[in-house]
């Protein structure tokens, strides 16, 4: 079985809120996992999101605001969640990604130090 899968908008579980935000772009996730970022609807029409799931069941959602000055990629977790700083750490050692690219972390993440 995959580390993760890419499920469908409809298949969300909870609601959700920004943990993080990455430095990578959603071309560059969508090559470098072969993700499927679409179109938001709506009041999110101005976004593009993908929701992924990992092997353990726990979700996220990679979600870029076209007109975000800063760029990058917002990564949101289960609201309800107390421990986004695990959350965070759970999503980046299943993507194989540093710490380093994470540009923000709610309630201080993995900053700046390798996965």
């Amino acid at each position: 079985m995959s580390i993760f899968t890419q499920i469908p908008e409809r298949s969300r579980r909870d609601s959700l809120r920004p943990i993080a935000v990455l430095r990578s772009e959603p071309p560059e996730l969508a090559q470098r996992f072969t993700l499927s970022f679409e179109p938001g609807r709506g009041r999110f029409a101005d976004s593009d999101a993908a929701l992924v799931q990992l092997a353990s069941g726990q979700q996220f959602m990679l979600v870029h605001h076209r007109d975000d000055p800063m760029g990058g990629t917002e990564l949101l977790a289960s609201e309800s969640s107390p421990r986004p700083a695990e959350d965070l750490r759970a999503f980046l050692t299943a993507f194989e990604i540093a710490g380093r690219e994470v540009r923000w972390a709610l309630a201080g993440g993995p900053r700046d130090r390798v996965v």
